[in-house]
């Protein structure tokens, strides 16, 4: 009858683990899109901005060939919270990786205690009624893992390390690239700073000059009160520009920790040579931080549903200890005190209420989002190279439009000079030609810090040269 009960229960526990150690269920995972790739590739060929290269170098900073932005990069990443922040929690999920690992090994302790007993003496006819116990044992606990399930545990928390460290990658990434950002903000804010300067003097020229005329009957009060409108509005201008070169400033001493004597100097922007990776198609999952990371986090997702499995199955433990015990103090480390015992250990899990069940499919569903996440980090990856790519060729080409316009305007501006010495025209007619020069040089300013900007879009779109 008992053996008829026990093997009941082992096939009825056989069916249960049956029942709910179901096979994973795979997520189909995205590789590279190689033919949108391919275009933007050819593409970025036929621009003379782009030129065929290796992958970026780590220090991709060097590219603008700037010492002061590499010295400003190079601080960021020592002293920013948030960096030390990443390399924190690195070094937390490695402690909690070690600890896991600890299972595979077998666990012993040193125990000594001492206790007072006192019987009942009429409830033990034995005397001594009163006495004390010396003890001291060695325990030692070693899980046998027939499953892998702390194996599994193991490189499930090996995985979530791997990814932290591409996280921490990624952050020096986004770091390195908001002081590049903000930092060509702030040049590009110096240089129309100067612009509207220039432009605030012509203004006033423009204004003395119309109010002489006026005085003289030469113009009317509408071509004055013109003029004060068109200075107000250049002061406005400036004191914008003023704000942004401030607010830039401000940015950038944050991201430097506020460390002093950190004085940016102007240092005039220029256009640049971007090198696109020759291999970009094929080896653009292994350079991005981000999705390695998430990459990571789907081995250790299946390790996990592994180790989920495994816990419907008999954990088997092999238990023991040694140690001495007596009354008499003297006589603790005598061969006659010695006690010990050693011994396989079975748990079997019954019934747990569907526990087992649930935390199997919240394993399995952690899989399935981290491998849905995956897919949509490759999708907006490749949107990022595209984008990247078409915004830096085209801004490469209006920066070269808008440069001959500039020089047009600038001759214009030196024509309209030579003929004012020669009393062809009025020195108003100057200070017009002058203002379109100082336009012109604006919009050229903002189209190359645009330029820089796609660059620096592009850089984190191909990964900013991380290699895992």
């Amino acid at each position: 009858m008992q053996q008829g009960i026990s093997f009941a229960l082992v096939f009825f526990g056989a069916i249960y683990m049956t029942s709910c150690t179901q096979q994973t269920r795979h997520v189909s995972l995205y590789s590279s899109p190689l033919c949108p790739l391919q275009e933007a590739q050819c593409e970025a060929q036929q621009e003379k901005i782009f030129y065929e290269s290796e992958w970026l170098n780590p220090n991709w900073w060097c590219l603008f060939d700037d010492e002061q932005l590499e010295n400003y990069i190079t601080l960021a990443l020592q002293n920013y919270p948030s960096l030390k922040a990443a390399e924190a929690k690195l070094n937390q999920m490695i402690s909690v990786s070690q600890g896991v690992r600890s299972a595979l090994f077998p666990h012993i302790n040193l125990k000594g205690r001492v206790r007072y007993f006192h019987e009942s003496e009429t409830g033990n006819p034995i005397p001594p009624f009163s006495f004390t116990q010396y003890e001291m044992l060695t325990d030692f606990k070693y899980h046998i893992d027939i499953w892998h399930k702390y194996r599994n545990s193991w490189k499930a928390s090996i995985g979530e390390v791997r990814a932290e460290m591409a996280d921490l990658a990624y952050t020096r990434l986004i770091i390195a690239l908001t002081v590049a950002h903000t930092y060509f903000d702030l040049q590009t804010a110096f240089s129309r700073e100067m612009l509207a300067r220039e432009l605030v003097c012509n203004r006033q020229d423009v204004c003395a000059l119309v109010e002489q005329r006026v005085a003289k009957g030469l113009d009317t009060e509408l071509s004055f009160e013109q003029a004060k409108s068109d200075l107000a509005m250049a002061k406005i201008f400036l004191n914008e520009i003023e704000q942004a070169v401030a607010l830039s400033q401000h940015a950038l001493r944050a991201l430097l920790s506020w460390e002093d004597g950190q004085i940016v100097e102007l240092v005039p922007l220029r256009m640049f040579s971007f090198p696109m990776p020759t291999a970009l198609p094929v080896d653009l999952i292994a350079h991005r931080p981000d999705i390695a990371a998430q990459r990571w986090r789907i081995e250790s997702a299946l390790k996990w549903i592994d180790v989920a499995k495994a816990d419907f199955y008999p954990n088997i433990d092999l238990l023991g200890f040694f140690g001495y015990e007596t009354i008499d103090i003297k006589k603790l480390f005598m061969n006659k005190s010695i006690y010990s015992t050693v011994g396989p250990a079975l748990h079997l899990p019954i019934f747990q209420g569907g526990r087992l069940c649930a935390n199997l499919g919240m394993r399995q569903h952690e899989y399935e989002k981290a491998s849905y996440d995956y897919n949509t980090i490759i999708l907006q990856a490749v949107r990022e190279v595209l984008d990247g790519t078409t915004r830096l060729r085209k801004t490469a080409e209006r920066f070269r439009d808008i440069n001959s316009a500039t020089e047009a305007t600038k001759r214009i501006y030196d024509l309209t000079d030579d003929q004012f010495h020669h009393n062809v025209v009025s020195y108003l007619d100057v200070l017009a030609s002058q203002v379109n020069w100082l336009g012109a040089q604006d919009t050229l300013l903002l189209t190359q810090g645009e330029s820089l900007h796609a660059a620096l879009d592009l850089i984190r779109s191909l990964g900013g040269g991380y290699h895992d």
